[in-house]
């Protein structure tokens, strides 16, 4: 991913970053960081509609309330679930299984992971992982 330009601001000795799709700042952490390029990433480079993200929303998985990273919906389904982590946190098996909790109830149709140095997407239905990131124009059949 690219980097691209942020809009941080401090209050009280605490950074803030802005979010785009939630339209407030949020404390700025590296995974926050990697959240907010991530989103950057999919409007700008993969022509997503911003309208089609969510971002940590709540959902209830068996008895408890958990919070997803990202989510692209189309067609109002989810279509893409994406998990980001602190760029020193390694994309591997726990992270992708942790991924698998939310798409059982998600049912998106592609899981993104990524640490912001790392990125790695997996077509869910054909149970594939992609050499290329989908993008909303282009997506794979």
């Amino acid at each position: 991913m690219a980097s691209y330009p942020i809009k941080i601001v401090e209050e009280g000795g605490i950074e803030y970053i802005l979010d785009s799709i939630r339209k407030k700042y949020v404390r700025f952490t590296p995974e926050e960081y990697v959240r907010q390029e991530c989103i950057r990433y999919l409007i700008e480079d993969c022509n997503f509609p911003k309208g089609c993200i969510s971002v940590e929303k709540k959902i209830q998985i068996g008895d408890r309330f958990l919070r997803y990273d990202i989510v692209v919906y189309k067609d109002v389904h989810p279509w893409m679930l994406i998990e980001c982590k602190a760029p020193t946190i390694t994309i591997n098996a726990e992270i992708f299984m942790q991924s698998l909790v939310y798409q059982h109830t998600l049912q998106a149709k592609y899981i993104m992971l990524t640490n912001g140095e790392q990125t790695i997407c997996m077509d869910i239905a054909n149970r594939k992982w992609m050499e290329e990131m989908v993008t909303w124009d282009e997506e794979i059949q």
